[in-house]
């Protein structure tokens, strides 16, 4: 899953310089919310789930006594 969303943010246009006619007399255009940002923002949130889980995991294997 997470190289299929590491795949879909490669290809797509987010990070790319903003048009300038989108930030002419605007201070947010930093914060602004687009489109082109959803597989960015998709692949940080499964990153953020992966991390809890794979954390989870650890700590269930070490009070467990599972571990080498």
């Amino acid at each position: 899953g997470f190289l299929g969303l590491a795949w879909r943010l490669f290809r797509s246009r987010a990070g790319d310089e903003p048009d300038k006619a989108d930030t002419v007399g605007r201070e947010a255009a930093l914060y602004d919310v687009k489109a082109q940002a959803k597989p960015a923002r998709d692949l940080f949130a499964f990153s953020i789930l992966y991390l809890m889980a794979l954390f989870s995991a650890l700590l269930v294997e070490a009070l467990a006594g599972l571990g080498a």
